[in-house]
């Protein structure tokens, strides 16, 4: 089974807590974006394509190729200004 997370774009209310990677937002000392790959494990998800414009080599340098979840994860990007 396969699942897309698309985390492009930057959302206004992580700025008011100075997170400037929103889905490395620590929530209980863990990044968002770690508790999104074990639902993906949770629900028998193997590969993972994340799609992201901003914040890519923050998201990829903290995922990896998702080993450490199981997982296999892929990274595509999203053209600014594309409809």
């Amino acid at each position: 089974m396969r699942a897309l997370l698309h985390i492009s774009g930057s959302p206004e209310w992580p700025q008011t807590l100075s997170a400037p990677s929103w889905p490395l937002l620590p929530i209980g000392n863990r990044p968002l974006l770690e508790y999104w790959f074990e639902l993906c494990v949770d629900l028998g998800i193997e590969d993972v394509q994340v799609v992201m414009t901003d914040f890519a080599s923050e998201i990829e340098a903290y995922a990896g190729d998702g080993a450490r979840w199981g997982l296999n994860i892929a990274y595509g990007f999203e053209k600014e200004n594309d409809d």
